[in-house]
């Protein structure tokens, strides 16, 4: 059971990933499943079921729980990204003052200075 229980959730977790990155619904959805987890989990104990549906719904837990994770876990890189001190500067004239350290690098179609 221990291969199985790391693969599921190992494979919930990078689902968590896909779907994040391609859908959009807010760490909102991520709650949303795990309130789903948690009622399939006192179902689950409410329910007199044979052990093998028993160790199947501990799976579809794991998956579901490790793929709330990796939801979050796309949020949170996506959330460190997101530089707020350039965008409050957006559509505004914006002034700089730097020294040049070096010669100007001159390029095809551009001039790359340091400063």
């Amino acid at each position: 059971m221990g291969n199985r229980t790391l693969l599921t959730a190992l494979s919930g977790f990078v689902a968590g990933i896909l779907f994040r990155s391609f859908f959009d619904f807010g760490p909102s959805f991520a709650v949303f499943l795990l309130v789903i987890a948690g009622a399939l989990c006192f179902w689950d104990k409410a329910q007199s079921l044979p052990d093998v549906h028993r160790g199947v719904t501990v799976l579809v837990l794991i998956f579901i729980v490790a793929m709330c994770v990796g939801m979050f876990r796309y949020d949170l890189s996506e959330f460190r990204t997101n530089d707020l001190v350039l965008e409050r500067h957006l559509n505004q004239r914006v002034t700089l003052q730097g020294v040049v350290s070096d010669e100007p690098d001159e390029r095809e179609n551009s001039v790359r200075l340091i400063v």
